[in-house]
């Protein structure tokens, strides 16, 4: 059964791009989500991160705050605007023989906006598509604390893997608050999920970086890329 690693990296708050590419590289992700890229110093860029920890795919979304690094081709990418400032990269990705969905958010603004973000995310572009029936991973900045585990439609669909129990990633210098997550849906096994605290994770942003390791589980839903006639390389709105 395939194993697919998983980076999820917030850029806020981004400070040594040297300790930055040395916690991305250590990793040894084969796809790196990442969350507030606009906060990259000036004269920086992710296609600089990509081209220093030797990704060979890069692509920015929407407003540009969102972006993902990839070792291997991505078959559709469209970010969506779910208001009041927040984006979500919808990105469908494959490793050998298995197909899945791979959300990346980055909530925004005010505790009364995150409602309506919330109802977006389950909407029918994203989470609500029983047509399509895929493994999926949601991941990335939620912005809260507490609001999205606590919202019984999301909570009823998805299962949170991270951070685990008493486990945090903001501040990095000490974390506190959960404010990065990853959740699933599907035939779909998260494993070895690790926090990086390390000292260079701890200097390079104001978040810990959450790595994991991904199995698909069900074949009936995650099909083989192949199979599709049709590639589309970037859908961006």
């Amino acid at each position: 059964m395939p194993v697919i690693r998983i980076l999820s990296y917030n850029l806020h708050g981004c400070r040594d791009m040297a300790a930055l590419y040395r916690t991305i590289d250590a990793a040894a992700a084969t796809f790196v989500t990442l969350q507030n890229v606009d906060s990259l110093p000036p004269g920086q860029s992710v296609a600089s991160v990509a081209s220093e920890t030797g990704y060979s795919f890069t692509d920015v979304g929407g407003n540009g705050s969102l972006a993902i690094l990839a070792r291997q081709p991505i078959k559709f990418i469209q970010t969506y605007d779910l208001g009041a400032g927040a984006y979500c990269m919808k990105l469908d990705l494959y490793h050998k023989d298995r197909r899945f969905i791979v959300l990346n958010v980055g909530l925004s603004g005010s505790f009364l906006k995150r409602p309506a973000q919330i109802r977006s995310l389950l909407g029918p572009n994203l989470l609500d598509q029983s047509a399509l029936s895929l493994p999926t991973v949601v991941l990335g900045d939620f912005y809260d604390i507490v609001w999205a585990s606590g919202n019984y439609n999301f909570n009823k669909q998805l299962q949170r893997y991270a951070p685990p129990l008493l486990r945090a990633t903001y501040p990095a210098v000490m974390p506190i608050f959960s404010r990065d997550r990853v959740y699933a849906m599907g035939g779909i096994q998260i494993s070895n999920v690790v926090i990086n605290h390390n000292k260079d994770a701890r200097r390079a942003t104001y978040h810990l970086p959450i790595i994991f390791d991904v199995k698909i589980t069900d074949t009936r839903i995650a099909m083989p890329a192949h199979s599709q006639t049709q590639r589309i390389e970037v859908v961006a709105n």
